[in-house]
């Protein structure tokens, strides 16, 4: 913060103090009327959300798309603040400012530049470092492959073995192509996971189509709000995340105690 210079504040001090006894004052200090705060809020948020508009007109799509999620970072500040939600009028800003950034998405990520994208094998040792586990579950190699177990422990909870990305990177959209087998039990494959966020699940189990004992392979992709499943020789399946659901995260493994399941393939494109 600047300061101005402080010598002719004192003089004029000085003066008045010659004058007459001068009488300290605090501030005076009212509250914000709701209204006037929330107003204040809406033009913040929308700020940024201006920013990546004018990027997209000015043809700089990669760019307007980072501003997009920049802009969401910001709202999801907001709603962290606000317990995990906001007034109607943020909530509709939001919802428009996903809708702008999916319809970005779907033109920037094409097929072609899904092409363009290296995998990127998290089963790998040099991947190795990603891959955590919470309380109730663990992860172990196993003959190339890993294993991701259910434990019990003394409350019930499911366990998550995890692959998160580095603080520095940011796995919004990606493209998983996956290969596993579940031993025993069942296994919630969790998209974009990240611990204490709002993500979505999918329930591997032979109810969902994947049987015990049996090699399984999908590639699921992630694009905006939408995501898809697709198997071989099968019609893929699409879903829509719910609005507060997390717009960047993980993998996530999640099993009960006594679920065991073998991942022989992993693999992810970071489209972005």
């Amino acid at each position: 913060m600047s300061h101005r210079p402080a010598q002719r504040l004192g003089l004029a001090v000085l003066l008045l103090v010659a004058s007459w006894p001068l009488v300290a004052q605090e501030p005076e200090s009212r509250p914000i009327d709701p209204k006037v705060r929330q107003a204040m809020e809406v033009i913040a948020l929308k700020e940024s959300i201006d920013v990546a508009k004018a990027k997209e007109a000015a043809g700089q799509l990669q760019e307007a798309l980072a501003a997009y999620d920049a802009a969401v970072e910001k709202f999801g500040k907001h709603f962290g603040a606000n317990g995990g939600t906001a007034e109607p009028p943020i909530i509709q800003l939001y919802q428009e400012l996903v809708a702008d950034a999916d319809a970005l998405a779907a033109k920037v990520e094409t097929p072609e530049f899904e092409a363009k994208i290296a995998a990127r094998d998290l089963l790998s040792k040099q991947e190795e470092g990603l891959w955590g586990a919470s309380v109730g579950s663990k992860w172990s190699r196993s003959e190339g492959a890993i294993v991701v177990e259910g434990l019990t422990v003394d409350r019930k909870i499911q366990g998550v073995a995890s692959v998160l990305p580095k603080k520095n990177e940011g796995w919004h959209d990606v493209v998983i192509d996956l290969e596993f087998t579940i031993v025993s039990g069942e296994c919630d494959l969790l998209l974009r996971y990240c611990p204490d966020s709002r993500y979505y699940a999918i329930k591997f189990n032979e109810a969902s189509g994947f049987e015990s004992g049996k090699r399984h392979r999908t590639t699921i992709r992630i694009r905006g709000s939408t995501v898809t499943l697709m198997q071989p020789g099968e019609p893929s399946k699409s879903d829509k995340f719910a609005i507060m659901t997390s717009r960047i995260g993980g993998i996530g493994f999640s099993l009960d105690a006594g679920s065991k399941v073998t991942i022989s393939k992993l693999d992810v494109k970071v489209l972005r």
